[in-house]
């Protein structure tokens, strides 16, 4: 099996659990990041809803997050802008060329 040393297996841990993922070298800031983030949107809501399951837990936190890539999505989402100023600097460029 040929190495490939643009990769590396890192171990991620999540609640409970832990397992191994191979990733790009240059993403394991990335990884090690939403590691920490999804532990502690899971931490939050065990201290908040005691008592439940972890599958419930894990699910929570998969809506909050999902929630936020949701919003964060349509925050980002500068296609309709592009496409107005695209028509306004049309509409200026025909104006400005039948006022000469």
């Amino acid at each position: 099996m040929a190495i490939n040393k643009d990769k590396r297996v890192i171990h991620i841990r999540i609640g409970n659990l832990s397992f191994p993922i191979e990733i790009p070298c240059e993403k394991e800031e990335a990884f090690r990041h939403v590691e920490r983030l999804v532990n502690e949107e899971l931490s939050r809501y065990q201290e908040r809803y005691r008592g439940q399951s972890m599958e419930k837990y894990m699910a929570m936190v998969l809506i909050d997050i999902g929630m936020k890539f949701f919003y964060s999505e349509r925050r980002n989402d500068t296609e309709p802008f592009i496409q107005a100023m695209e028509e306004l600097s049309y509409e200026l460029e025909s104006a400005l060329k039948n006022a000469e």
